[in-house]
Formats: C-alpha cells, structure tokens, sequence
C-alpha cells in the first residue's frame, strides 16, 4: 500500500504491513500540507489507526499544526488507539515555539512521542525530525533509532511487548519424517519382501496397484507422513553469496560507523570507516558475480532455471491480471443484423456459438478446387522415424535429475526414497 506524490518526484509514503494482519484503508482523511496514508488494523476487538506522514521542509509548520488538529479531532482518540509515525520535518531537539505548539496539539488528544535520539546526524548537525507518536499505554514499549549508513536518516523504531496479532488460519502440508530412517533398513526390507501379489497379476494397471500398496506400507513405516505447519509468512531467500565471514565484516563495518557518529565525525574514525565500507563494497560486489556465474554455469542446459535466474536478477515478479467481466457483446445473426447481448446467459450462448461455427465458417470461405489433400504431400518416407524402447538406463537417468525433496508428490511417493531405491524398483 503506498500514497505517492502527484504529478512531481519523489515523496510519497507508504507502510509495510505483515500478512497475518487485517487492515483497511481509511478513506475521506488526507493532510493539505503533507503527505501521509491512513489505515485502521483490525487487531481482534480492536481497531487501531495508523497514519505514516512525510512533512516537507519547506512547508508552514502552524498550517501544518491546524491541519493534524483537524485530522486527529476527526478520528475519536478518546476511545481510538492510534499510532503516527513519519518524517515530519519538526527538530524536536530545538527550542522554536511553533514545535511546542505542535507537541502540546499533540498531547491533547493524548499522543506521546516516542523518539528521543537524534535521527539525522552530520558532522556539523544533528536533528530529530523523525517521530513516533500513540496513545497506547497498556503495553510496554520499546523504542528509538538505528544507527545505520545506508541513508542520510536514521530508521526508528517502536515494539509493542505481547501485543500478538490473532491466530490466523493454520495451513500444514504432509512429508515424511526422516528422523529414524535407515536406508540399509529400508532397502533390507524391500529386498525381503516376496512380492507375490505383484508378480501373479496379469494386468499391468493391477500389478501397478499391488506393488504401490506394499511399497507405500514399507515406507510409512520407515519415514512415516505427518503434517507440518507451514508459516504463513513469505520470506525472502537469504542471499548466499554472503558467507560468515563477510557478515563479520558487515557488522564490523556497523560498529566502525558507529565510532563515527559517537566521534562526533572524527577525521581519523571517519576516513578508517570509508576505507573499510570500500573495500567490503568491492568484496560484495565480487562475491555476488561468482555466486551468480556458478549459477549460471550449473544451469547453462536448463532453460526454465536459467530464466528465474535472470527474472530473480532483474527483481521481475510474476504478474497475474484480473479477467474483465463482460458487460454487454455485439452478436450478429444469419442475416447480419447486430444486436447487444447483456445478460450472462446470453453472453455465454454468444461465446459458445461463435467458437462452435468457427471452423465451418472458415471452410465455407475456402474455394472449391479438384485437388485433393494427398496432392499437397510430399515424397512418403516409410521409415522416417522410429521410437526405439525405453531402457532401464533412461528411467535411472531420469530420476537421478529429480531434486531429493522430502515433501511427497501427489501420489504419496517421495522422491528422496524413489532415489535412494531407484535399483529395486526398476
């Protein structure tokens, strides 16, 4: 969900809100001289605003103050609790009246300003312009800022103790336990079983049966089935390129910045951190071109993982696009006559007519000739191509390209035992 700035660069606001959560926007509330995004979450019996604000500079801060009177007056914060959060542009660290005016606006509808760090720090400057405000008070709250390099403004923060969103809908998947499977065991039993019922069918689809029942008996009892909770959470891949050791660098390079800021930007701690972030930007940047060379290369015959790996490079994301409902369809009857069709019954009868006809209105525009169809055919080449039989050799082939996985596939089997059996069962 995002608010992005009309018509000019830059700006905008947007939240990131975690998929276990309900949440609605709230229409009709909008800030004349700032941006900023409403939206209510619905956290079990209670409704919590949250507004994400971004002030410009240069904007009036007493129209401003006006305007967020209006806004917070609107929503009922006597019996709402609310969370404001943003870069409001209003140095809380200074003794200007007009931010007095702001703060004591906002602790009459009961706000309180979480931040008390400076959150944008240069070697001549530091300021706090990045504010956290609410009315909750039942919880014990965490907050402040992080001192981090990748922009000009430090993240902050707020944690809201045992403040746990409702249980939302389990969903589990079914894979087998491997934690006392033996694959002697295993194979032992396989190759003790005598099979009868298997090798007395003399149909191919019973004896397919039979030998599915058995297997599957030995190997639920192996590496029995159960369910699994899945989490409902979508996490991104880890990037691999990036070993422990170049994590101990990372947090190395942390914690020589954060000697600069508590330096004051100390000339020395200052140039000691730009020589380090350089050479670990060159290190990253190599590491990462050899994980995604080795990729390549390990997947240079397969076309499908060599195209994810080039969408997954290009940050493409499959898009799914909504069917667009029919409202009204042109029909046209024996005589040419056009007439709209609107109800969905109609619709669907047009649908059906046409893609039912097609192929007889086609052939009724072609020209009678006195060829036939064989004069279109070449030379006949009797034995242009033949199917030889599928050997053992093929099928081992084929499942040794499987990915050992331990999830089953539609029919129970898993692949990792078919691997670890593939000689048996051929």
């Amino acid at each position: 969900m995002d608010q992005s700035r009309i018509n000019q660069r830059g700006g905008g606001v947007g939240p990131f809100i975690h998929t276990s959560l309900n949440y609605e926007r709230v229409s009709g509330i909008s800030l004349n001289n700032a941006e900023s995004l409403w939206l209510k979450i619905l956290f079990g019996d209670v409704d919590i605003v949250v507004g994400v604000v971004y002030r410009k500079p240069d904007s009036i801060l007493d129209d401003f103050t006006d305007d967020m009177n209006r806004i917070l007056h609107s929503l009922h914060l006597e019996r709402n609790s609310c969370i404001v959060t943003g870069d409001f542009n209003i140095n809380m660290l200074s003794l200007d009246n007009r931010k007095q005016n702001f703060l004591h606006m906002t602790e009459c509808y009961g706000l309180r300003q979480l931040i008390n760090r400076p959150t944008r720090v240069t070697s001549t400057t530091s300021s706090l312009i990045d504010h956290i405000y609410t009315n909750i008070s039942s919880y014990n709250i965490q907050s402040g800022c992080i001192n981090v390099e990748i922009a000009d403004h430090f993240p902050v923060y707020a944690i809201f103790e045992k403040f746990k969103s409702p249980a939302s809908n389990k969903k589990y998947v079914t894979c087998r336990n491997f934690l006392h499977y033996s694959v002697q065991s295993f194979s032992d039993e396989l190759m003790s079983e005598q099979w009868l019922d298997v090798y007395e069918c003399f149909d191919a689809n019973d004896a397919y049966n039979a030998f599915y029942k058995r297997f599957m008996e030995i190997c639920d009892k192996h590496a029995p089935n159960e369910k699994r909770r899945v989490n409902s959470s979508v996490k991104k891949k880890s990037k691999t390129w990036i070993t422990k050791a170049i994590k101990r660098s990372i947090t190395k390079k942390h914690n020589l910045y954060d000697k600069v800021i508590k330096s004051n930007f100390e000339q020395n701690c200052l140039d000691k951190y730009k020589k380090y972030r350089n050479i670990l930007t060159t290190v990253l940047r190599k590491a990462k071109q050899m994980h995604h060379d080795a990729q390549f290369e390990r997947d240079k015959h397969n076309s499908k993982k060599t195209w994810n790996h080039i969408n997954e490079l290009l940050n493409k994301k499959s898009t799914s696009q909504n069917a667009t409902k029919i409202q009204t369809l042109e029909r046209k009857d024996t005589n040419g006559t056009s007439t709209n069709v609107t109800t969905p019954f109609e619709i669907a009868n047009t649908f059906n007519d046409f893609f039912a006809n097609i192929g007889i209105n086609l052939a009724s525009k072609i020209v009678d000739t006195n060829m036939e169809y064989n004069d279109y055919l070449g030379h006949r080449y009797e034995k242009s191509f033949f199917f030889l039989p599928v050997t053992f050799l093929e099928v081992k082939d084929v499942i040794n390209t499987l990915e050992p996985k331990k999830a089953c596939e539609y029919d129970d089997f898993s692949v990792l035992l078919l691997k670890d059996e593939k000689d048996f069962c051929m």
